[in-house]
């Protein structure tokens, strides 16, 4: 199996996935790309990411449009609730798994997510979902999945979150930013975040920071 800078092309029970693997991989990074991106859209935020990383780039299961993938189909929601997030969550890490299993790749270790935009609302979900499988999640010009009022809140007291917005962003409004920030302080978790005066995007000084997360 090839190691290093080495990026492979994997595909796992009809999912696609892209792996970076080093050597000895002190750490495990999902990224998640958002509507209409692929399996090579988060490869800009992955470059800020040292090189003892194990990252992975799923392509999300959905045909988006005009093209591209997608985890969840908008249809006619403005911002799609936490529930409809749930089996593409449960088919991600299953596939995930069986994929680190069938390398011979089961670190000890728990995941980190980076998710941008719709990828940004997967992280959120598969907190909400599978905190016990996670340490930190970053969410990059995300929108907040509300859950349903008749859910029990969750314990996110062992996770870290990272939240970066634009406060120019016109794509998710800044306010789901707010949405998603007091939520996660609510249900235990520490958080760090980060707004800059730019449009759907992450700012310098954003991914300086969203850098310093994931390694601290």
């Amino acid at each position: 199996m090839r190691t290093g800078n080495d990026t492979l092309t994997l595909l796992q029970r009809g999912w696609v996935f892209r792996l970076r693997l080093p050597e000895n991989p002190v750490r495990t990074v999902i990224m998640l790309h958002g509507w209409t991106g692929d399996e090579t859209s988060m490869e800009i935020f992955s470059r800020v990411l040292p090189q003892d990383s194990l990252i992975l780039y799923p392509r999300a299961p959905l045909p988006a449009r005009p093209s591209g993938f997608g985890w969840v189909e908008p249809l006619d929601e403005v911002w799609p609730p936490m529930h409809r997030f749930k089996s593409v969550c449960q088919n991600l890490v299953s596939r995930i798994d069986s994929l680190l299993n069938e390398m011979g790749l089961s670190p000890s270790h728990r995941w980190n997510i980076a998710g941008f935009s719709q990828g940004g609302a997967m992280g959120y979900a598969l907190g909400f979902y599978f905190s016990d499988r996670l340490e930190k999640i970053a969410i990059l010009s995300g929108y907040f999945p509300e859950p349903d009022s008749q859910q029990p809140p969750p314990d996110l007291s062992g996770l870290s979150f990272f939240i970066a917005h634009g406060s120019r962003d016109e794509t998710v409004p800044s306010e789901q930013a707010i949405r998603g920030l007091t939520w996660v302080k609510r249900a235990g978790a520490q958080v760090r975040f980060c707004e800059s005066p730019v449009g759907h995007r992450v700012s310098a000084d954003c991914m300086k920071k969203f850098q310093e997360f994931i390694t601290s």
